[in-house]
């Protein structure tokens, strides 16, 4: 599968605030992947960084084979962006916002008529096309706000808390808009949400981020809440923090993609039982004393939970 955003070693801070600590992960085409996390986490951060808003300190960033900053114009013609605030103008009815932000596109008026026309027919909203934005619900506004962020037409699409708001059933309809976007459209889709239910529902791979780090990364089928990993432990006499990174690299190289890292101890989800002589091994090549491998249980709730607890803790 192709690899439509790819996020390298990146870190990127705010004065002494690091947001972004060394992350490292793809997002695949043709899909919706996931990022959770609380706030604060890092999410629209990386989310910036990925449509060239922000740029990153270190790293390197490649999006639609695009470099975001260097190739900033280019890459905004083919992306889409809907947040938790929607920028639209109150005054305007729905179907005047629509025809402004599609002549920043430079779209040609007839095209951009049909667009918008079609557009407003598949999310059924027909009817209130010219109905002012402010008189609007806040199911409505979503719908005007996601056919906004995709009236170019992009390849990738970026929600940033996009769904807060909205009532239980206007959410569920806005999941099902998403999905038919991606089936109909063959959108690729980066959502970011701290909603551990939207993201399990909607999409096909999750990605959950701590205080700027990466701290899981797989497909939804891997991470099923009702599907427990095969985990181990492992403490050690040394330091870990002083050879993280060789260590996640060569994990990373053995299929071990989620490792968490405490100074004397790390944990890691492994295929199975088997690899643990393996970890063993890479372990010692750092000369590390070894003194206890207990095995573990993860799941996607207890990944989030654990982390939402050690944020919070006092």
């Amino acid at each position: 599968m192709n690899k439509i955003v790819q996020i390298k070693n990146v870190q990127k801070r705010f004065g002494d605030n690091i947001a972004l600590d060394n992350i490292s992960v793809d997002f695949n085409e043709g899909c919706i992947h996931g990022l959770l996390g609380h706030n604060g986490a890092g999410k629209t951060t990386l989310i910036r960084i990925i449509g060239g808003i922000y740029k990153q300190d270190k790293g390197e960033v490649e999006v639609l084979g695009l470099n975001p900053i260097h190739d900033g114009y280019e890459l905004r013609k083919n992306i889409g962006v809907l947040s938790e605030n929607m920028c639209m103008y109150d005054r305007l009815s729905i179907y005047d916002n629509l025809m402004f932000y599609g002549k920043l596109y430079n779209i040609e008026k007839k095209e951009l008529k049909s667009r918008i026309d079609n557009y407003l027919k598949m999310f059924q909203i027909s009817e209130f096309k010219n109905k002012l934005i402010k008189d609007c619900s806040t199911g409505m506004k979503k719908k005007t706000g996601i056919i906004r962020a995709i009236i170019n037409e992009p390849k990738l699409l970026l929600l940033d808390e996009a769904s807060n708001g909205l009532d239980p059933i206007s959410k569920d309809e806005f999941h099902g808009l998403i999905k038919e976007l991606v089936k109909i459209k063959n959108i690729s889709v980066v959502l970011c949400s701290h909603d551990l239910g939207e993201v399990t529902k909607l999409c096909e791979h999750i990605t959950i981020i701590k205080k700027g780090n990466v701290v899981y990364s797989d497909s939804v089928s891997s991470l099923s809440s009702n599907k427990e990993s095969i985990g181990i432990k492992i403490d050690t006499i040394q330091d870990l923090f002083s050879f993280k990174e060789q260590i996640q690299k060569e994990l990373k190289d053995n299929k071990i993609d989620y490792t968490k890292f405490n100074r004397n101890s790390i944990e890691m989800e492994i295929p199975s039982l088997n690899d643990i002589n393996m970890v063993i091994k890479v372990l010692i090549n750092y000369n590390l004393n070894i003194i206890n491998v207990e095995h573990k249980i993860f799941d996607l709730n207890k990944i989030y939970l654990d982390s939402h607890r050690e944020e919070n803790a006092i």
